[in-house]
C-alpha cells in the first residue's frame, strides 16, 4: 500500500499542508518497505554520546545495528526501548541519523509517527547542524520537530528551537505544544517547513508554532546551514529525575515510524550556483551554473593547482570528495577550499566558520565568548580563569615520529597586552602536552611561530591548542597554519 501512497503524494500536490503545499516536491524519503535494520545507505546508528549521557543525563545505552532496538518490519520502523542492563546502563534503545547521507538546507521535513508512553520515555524527531559552523551547541542551532516527555504532560507534543540566545540551558528556548490524547494510539504527522526567514511547525495540518528570523545574527538565526535528521527513543534523564524519575514504566516501549519524507519548494524560478574559491584551484562543472531548472543534475569537480590540495566543499552543502553530484532545488552557495599540500589544518583561516574547531570554557572559573569575523575569530575573555587552559581553542591533528611541526598564526589584542599559550597537546586522557610556548600579544597584528620535533611514537589523538584564560580582554586570531616537515 505504501508504494501506492508515494505515487498518490506525487500526483496530488495541489493538496495543501502549509501555505505553499501546492509546490512542495518530494526529493527524499524512507517508506520502510523492507525488513531488517534501517537502510544503511540512509541511516547511521549514533552511539558516541553513551559515555556522557548525551548531555542530558540520559539512562539508556544506545546500541549499534541491533535489531532488538531498531528494526523495520511490516512497513514500519520500530525503535525499541528495553529494560536490560548493558555497559553500566539499565536500559537500551537506539538513535539513528542521516548525517553524511542526507543533509539539507530548507525544505519540508515530516514523519508519520505513533508514540510510546510511560513516565521515563522521551521520543524525538529532530534536526542538528551538519557542521558546527557557528560553534558547538547551541550556537549552530537545533530544530526539534517533535518531542514527547513521558514525565511531563504526556499528551502534549512539543516543537522547539535552540540557538545561542534561545536555549533551555538558560531557560529562553522558543517552544509551543499541541495536546492530543491519541498520540500514543494513532499515527500522526509531525513536520517543519523551513524557509530562509522562518520555521513553521505542524501537527498534522495544524500549525502550532512559527519562529521567525528577526535579524541576520547567528545567535538568533543559525538556520542558514545544512542540517540532518535524527530519530531516537530516549529513557530518563536529568529533567525526568526532577519529576520523580522513570517510576513503574512498563517496557518495552516502541517508537513507531511509518515514513520519513523531505520535500523542496519549487517556486518555478530558474536556479543558480554561486561558486567561490579559497586558495589556489578551480572548479569544473558539467553544466552552466546559471539558469538551472528545479531538480537538474549538477556535477562539480574541484581541481587543485600544483602545490595545493583540495580539503572540502562548504556553504550550502558539505563534502570532502573532489567530485560532488547533486540535484539543484534552490539558489546555492558553495565554497571550494584549497590549501598547500604541506598544510595539515583544513580550516585555519576560519573560512568555513568553526568547522573543524572546538572551544571549551570551564565556566566554574572563567568566562568567554567566541565570535566569527570575516577574516578570523574574536575571543572575548570577560572572566579570567584560574589556569590558562581553562579557556581553550583547539583543532585536531595527528603527530608522527621524526616530523617537525611548524605552527604559525596571526593575532592582535583589542585591549592591550594579552598572554596566550599555543602548542601541541593530546586530545584525550592523560591530556599530555608535547610542546607549548607563551606569546605576548599586543594591539598590532603580527605573525607568531613555534616549532616542535616529534621524537616520541606516533600519536593520532592530538590537537593544536590555544590556552586563553590568563587574561581578560578581546583577542583576534587569524591565519592559523601547521606545516609538517620530514626530518
Amino acid at each position: 500500500m505504501k508504494f501506492l501512497t508515494i505515487i498518490l503524494v506525487l500526483l496530488t500536490l495541489n493538496l495543501s499542508w502549509g501555505d505553499n503545499m501546492a509546490k512542495w516536491i518530494l526529493i527524499w524519503s524512507d517508506e520502510f518497505n523492507y525488513n531488517g535494520l534501517p537502510d544503511p545507505s540512509k541511516w547511521n546508528f549514533e552511539t558516541e554520546g553513551n559515555a556522557w549521557g548525551w548531555g542530558n543525563g540520559e539512562e539508556q545505552f544506545y546500541t549499534d545495528s541491533r535489531t532488538q532496538n531498531a528494526i523495520v518490519e511490516d512497513g514500519i520502523l520500530k525503535i525499541i526501548a528495553l529494560k536490560e542492563r548493558m555497559e553500566g546502563k539499565e536500559y537500551t534503545s537506539a538513535r539513528i541519523n542521516t548525517k553524511g547521507k542526507g543533509e539539507w538546507l530548507y525544505g519540508r521535513f515530516e514523519a508519520k509517527i505513533k508514540l510510546p508512553s510511560g513516565r521515563g520515555i522521551w521520543p524525538a524527531f529532530w534536526m542538528m547542524p551538519a557542521k558546527n559552523f557557528y560553534g558547538p551547541w547551541p550556537k549552530s542551532g537545533e530544530i526539534d520537530i517533535m518531542e514527547m516527555f513521558g514525565w511531563y504532560n504526556p499528551y502534549n507534543v512539543y516543537s522547539t528551537i535552540h540557538t545561542e540566545k534561545f536555549n533551555h540551558k538558560i531557560g529562553t528556548h522558543k517552544q509551543e505544544f499541541y495536546y492530543d490524547p491519541k498520540i500514543h494510539s494513532e499515527f500522526n504527522i509531525y513536520a517543519v517547513e523551513w524557509f530562509e526567514d522562518r520555521l513553521d511547525f505542524y501537527f498534522n495540518t495544524n500549525k502550532i508554532f512559527t519562529y521567525r528570523k528577526e535579524a541576520s545574527d547567528s545567535s538568533l538565526w543559525p538556520f542558514d546551514k545544512p542540517f540532518y535528521i535524527i530519530l531516537n527513543n530516549a529513557v530518563g534523564g536529568d529533567w525526568c529525575r526532577q519529576h520523580g524519575g522513570i517510576g513503574n514504566t512498563v517496557f518495552p516501549q516502541v517508537l513507531y515510524v511509518d515514513y520519513v519524507r523531505v520535500y523542496k519548494l519549487d517556486d518555478g524560478k530558474p536556479k543558480s550556483i554561486d561558486i567561490k574559491i579559497n586558495g589556489k584551484g578551480k572548479v569544473k562543472s558539467n553544466i552552466n551554473t546559471n539558469n538551472l531548472k528545479f531538480g537538474e543534475d549538477v556535477v562539480l569537480t574541484a581541481i587543485p593547482e600544483e602545490g595545493y590540495r583540495f580539503v572540502g566543499w562548504y556553504g550550502d552543502l558539505y563534502s570532502k570528495s573532489e567530485t560532488i553530484k547533486f540535484k539543484i532545488y534552490q539558489n546555492t552557495r558553495i565554497l571550494a577550499n584549497f590549501v598547500p599540500v604541506d598544510e595539515i589544518i583544513d580550516n585555519g583561516n576560519f573560512i568555513a566558520g568553526l568547522s573543524e574547531w572546538e572551544y571549551w570554557v570551564d565556566n566554574n572559573y572563567g568566562g568567554a565568548d567566541f565570535k566569527l569575523l570575516n577574516d578570523g575569530l574574536e575571543i572575548n575573555i570577560w572572566k579570567k580563569a584560574k589556569y590558562d587552559w581553562q579557556i581553550q581553542l583547539t583543532t585536531p591533528i595527528e603527530l608522527e615520529k621524526e616530523y617537525k611541526y611548524v605552527l604559525n598564526f596571526k593575532a592582535y589584542s583589542k585591549s592591550g597586552k594579552f598572554i596566550l599559550r599555543a602548542g601541541f597537546n593530546q586530545r584525550k586522557e592523560p591530556w599530555k602536552s608535547y610542546y607549548s610556548k607563551k606569546f605576548e600579544i599586543d594591539k598590532e597584528s603580527k605573525e607568531y611561530s613555534l616549532e616542535f620535533l616529534m621524537q616520541e611514537e606516533n600519536d593520532p589523538y592530538c590537537r593544536v591548542e590555544f590556552d586563553l584564560g590568563e587574561h581578560t580582554g578581546k583577542i583576534i586570531i587569524e591565519s592559523v597554519s601547521v606545516k609538517k616537515i620530514k626530518i
